[in-house]
C-alpha cells in the first residue's frame, strides 16, 4: 500500500524545537525573497551597464565574445549568486538539509541523466513550437550575441552556459526559494518555483518550455532530495544546446537572423502544422520522461513499519509562523508574476 510522495511525516506537521528558525527560511521571507531577485535582476543590470559605460567597454562588450560570457557570468554571479549566499550564511543551523546537499545511488545519477537528455530533446521541440506560435502574434526581434570564433570564446561561452548557470540557477531555485516555499506545501513549492524560473527569463516566445523544464525541475529535486539531480538535469540540457551552436559554422546573430527570415516566410497553415507536429513529439517525449520519473521516484522508496512505502522526498517541517499562513504573505509574488507578464505583453507588442 503506497502513502503519498511524502516521508511518515504529514504536510502540516510542525516544528516547534528551539532555533529551527535558523534551518529554512519561512514562506513569508522566501515570498519577499523572491521579489528581491526580481529587483536585483535590474538593479545589477543598470549597474553593470553604467559600468560598461564610465569604463568604455560597451564596444568590447558588443563585440568581443569572452568579454561578452565572462561579463554574462558576473552578472549571475551578482544577481542569482549573491541573494543565494546571503540566505545560506543567514540559514546556517543545517545547510546540507536546507539546500539538499545528499548524495545519490548510481542509479539515481543513471535515471537523472536519462531525463536529462530527454528534456533537453523535449525542450528543443517546445521551444520551436513557442517560438513559431509567437510569430503569430508578434514580429520577434531575437537578441544578438557577439560571433564566437577563439578558444577563448568557446570557453568563457561554456563556462557561462554549462557551469555558471545551472550551479547558481539551481542554488538559487531549486535549493533556497522552493525549499522555502515547501512550508506552504509541495505542489505549491514545485509549480510557484518552476513559474518563476521560466519568467524570469524574460522570453515570451520561449515561456512555455521553460516554465515546464522548470516545474521537472523542482520535481526531480524534491524526488531525488537531492540539489545535485537538478544540477544534473540542467548541465544536461544547458551543455548540449551549448555544444550544438558551437558546432554551427555561423554566427549566433546569423542564426538568429536565418531564423525569423525564415519562419515569417511560411504562411500560417503551415506554422500552425510545424507547432502541432513540434508539440506532438514533445508530448511523446514527455511520456516517456513521466516513466522515467516514476521509476526515479521507485527506486528511493522503502518498506515502512506499518507497511506503507516512504520515498525519499520529503517537506521540511514547517515553522509556527507558517501554520496559518495569511493571504496577503503572498502578494510579493503576486507582484513579481504580475510585473514580469506586463514587461513579457510589452516586449511582444
Amino acid at each position: 500500500m503506497e502513502n503519498n510522495d511524502f516521508n511518515n511525516k504529514p504536510d502540516y506537521a510542525i516544528n516547534d524545537a528551539p532555533g529551527t528558525d535558523r534551518r529554512f527560511p519561512s514562506v513569508q521571507v522566501t515570498s519577499f525573497f523572491i521579489l528581491a531577485v526580481f529587483a536585483s535582476y535590474f538593479l545589477i543590470q543598470i549597474l553593470l551597464v553604467n559600468l560598461l559605460n564610465i569604463f568604455g567597454l560597451v564596444d568590447l562588450y558588443q563585440n568581443s565574445a569572452s568579454f561578452y560570457y565572462m561579463f554574462g557570468s558576473v552578472y549571475e554571479i551578482l544577481y542569482i549568486g549573491l541573494p543565494a549566499l546571503l540566505i545560506i550564511l543567514y540559514y546556517n543551523k543545517d545547510r546540507v538539509a536546507f539546500l539538499r546537499l545528499n548524495p545519490m545511488k548510481g542509479s539515481e545519477i543513471l535515471l537523472t541523466v536519462l531525463i536529462g537528455l530527454g528534456v533537453y530533446v523535449a525542450n528543443m521541440f517546445l521551444t520551436e513550437a513557442n517560438y513559431v506560435a509567437a510569430t503569430l502574434f508578434s514580429d520577434i526581434t531575437l537578441p544578438t550575441t557577439p560571433e564566437i570564433n577563439g578558444v577563448a570564446d568557446k570557453i568563457f561561452f561554456i563556462i557561462q552556459l554549462a557551469i555558471v548557470a545551472p550551479v547558481l540557477e539551481e542554488l538559487l531555485m531549486r535549493g533556497v526559494i522552493m525549499r522555502g516555499l515547501e512550508g506552504k506545501s509541495k505542489w505549491f513549492a514545485i509549480i510557484i518555483t518552476g513559474v518563476f524560473f521560466g519568467m524570469l527569463h524574460l522570453s515570451y516566445y520561449t515561456i512555455v518550455p521553460k516554465i515546464l523544464a522548470g516545474i521537472l525541475l523542482c520535481y526531480v529535486v524534491f524526488t531525488t532530495n537531492s540539489l545535485y539531480a537538478g544540477i544534473i538535469v540542467h548541465l544536461i540540457n544547458n551543455a548540449l544546446s551549448g555544444l550544438l551552436e558551437l558546432i554551427s559554422t555561423s554566427s549566433v546573430e546569423e542564426s538568429s537572423e536565418e531564423i525569423v527570415t525564415s519562419v515569417e516566410e511560411l504562411s500560417v497553415a503551415t506554422r500552425l502544422n510545424t507547432i502541432f507536429l513540434c508539440v506532438f513529439i514533445a508530448a511523446i517525449i514527455i511520456g516517456i520522461i513521466i516513466v522515467l520519473l516514476t521509476i526515479l521516484k521507485n527506486t528511493g522508496k522503502r518498506a515502512g513499519a506499518d507497511g506503507n512505502y516512504i520515498y525519499k522526498g520529503s517537506l521540511r517541517e514547517k515553522l509556527p509562523c507558517e501554520i496559518h499562513i495569511k493571504w496577503y504573505s503572498f502578494v510579493p509574488i503576486a507582484v513579481t508574476f504580475l510585473i514580469m507578464v506586463v514587461i513579457m505583453i510589452g516586449n511582444a507588442i
